[in-house]
């Protein structure tokens, strides 16, 4: 397992944009049934375009082959997942895989529905493991699709206890860090607009009292005249 990142401030920290978080190229699965993407490695290259403007959630996928509790959760993900994405399309699943082989990596991808980081891409499986300080597994990481945005590092305990109601638990996250990226937008208009206040008063009175020097220069040479 990775060392995991010491800096704490890099799991919240906004990555600029969902392709710098999880790359521009990714796999997913070909087939024309269900089963066949559950069952078979038949894969695709794609990209985040795949998903950031259809789907509302990004659940990126700590997993592994030879874990016995990953494969647990696994069938409790897939149901999540088939179920959560019925009406509408709100979450897709990001497969990043902790296998000890390529071989591993196929035989379990080949059981997922959904999109993986290539299994060559080793640097960025790394980068994401350790900016979200993975140190067991499952975990599932659950951000905006559209930026790359962390909503939770508990997506694993939420489908556990909610199921497909956390949604409305991520989506009213999801409103609170709005709420509060714009009151801290305007808090910080508010302090450059009094900066820009102050440094104006500031730069009058140095001028006002270079004014001042200047006229009583001219006083004093006109009373040694």
């Amino acid at each position: 397992m990775d060392q995991p990142n010491n800096d704490p401030s890099l799991i919240f920290a906004h990555p600029g944009s969902i392709e710098a978080l999880v790359g521009t190229t990714l796999l997913k699965k070909k087939g024309h049934s269900e089963k066949d993407r559950e069952t078979l490695y038949h894969v695709e290259e794609c990209s985040p375009d795949d998903f950031k403007h259809t789907h509302k959630y990004l659940a990126i996928l700590f997993s592994a082959h030879w874990c016995a509790p990953c494969k647990t959760f696994l069938s409790m993900l897939k149901e999540f997942y088939s179920e959560v994405n019925i009406d509408s399309k709100q979450c897709e699943v990001l497969f990043v895989s902790l296998d000890r082989s390529e071989d591993e990596y196929k035989q379990y991808y080949a059981t997922m529905p959904w999109l993986a980081v290539p299994y060559s891409d080793g640097a960025r499986a790394q980068a994401l493991r350790q900016r979200y300080r993975v140190n067991g597994i499952p975990q599932l990481v659950v951000v905006k699709s559209e930026d790359g945005a962390l909503v939770t590092l508990k997506g694993r305990k939420d489908l556990h206890e909610q199921g497909v109601k956390t949604i409305a638990d991520w989506n009213k996250t999801v409103e609170l860090n709005m709420e509060r990226d714009e009151a801290r937008r305007v808090e910080e208009a508010e302090l450059e607009a009094l900066r820009l206040k102050l440094t104006q008063l500031q730069l009058e009175k140095t001028m006002a009292l270079q004014q001042q020097q200047t006229e009583s220069a001219v006083v004093i040479g006109a009373q040694l005249q």
